[in-house]
């Protein structure tokens, strides 16, 4: 059975563009390239109407070299974005305070089974 690109769609668990492929019985799905979600749905189905209108044409595909290089720019932009330093040299820097210990209970002599001897 041969596939044909039917549109374009969001992942429905990631939120990745996927493209949308019939076949010749007119069944929709897709496969996602990062999650390997692979959904269908089937001609009579009602979620082969929502599909469908969730859909856009092959035509407003976004080029992958585009949408590549702008998620490289997204990316160094967050790497390079650092929080601003403090330089608040008054205040001294101290040592973590240790949590106050419990008292210990005396340990009770107990069995094999755990009961109290």
């Amino acid at each position: 059975m041969a596939k044909t690109n039917f549109g374009l769609m969001a992942c429905h668990e990631c939120g990745a563009e996927v493209v949308i492929k019939q076949n010749e019985r007119g069944t929709l799905n897709y496969t996602c390239q990062i999650c390997d979600y692979a959904p269908y749905a089937k001609v009579e189905d009602q979620h082969h109407r929502r599909w469908k209108e969730r859909m856009r044409p092959m035509s407003e595909k976004i080029d992958k070299t585009d949408a590549q290089q702008g998620a490289r720019t997204d990316l160094k932009q967050a790497v390079d974005t650092k929080p601003p330093a403090k330089n608040d040299e008054s205040a001294p820097i101290s040592a973590p305070v240790p949590a106050p210990q419990q008292p210990q209970k005396p340990q009770q002599k107990t069995n094999i089974w755990g009961l109290p001897e």
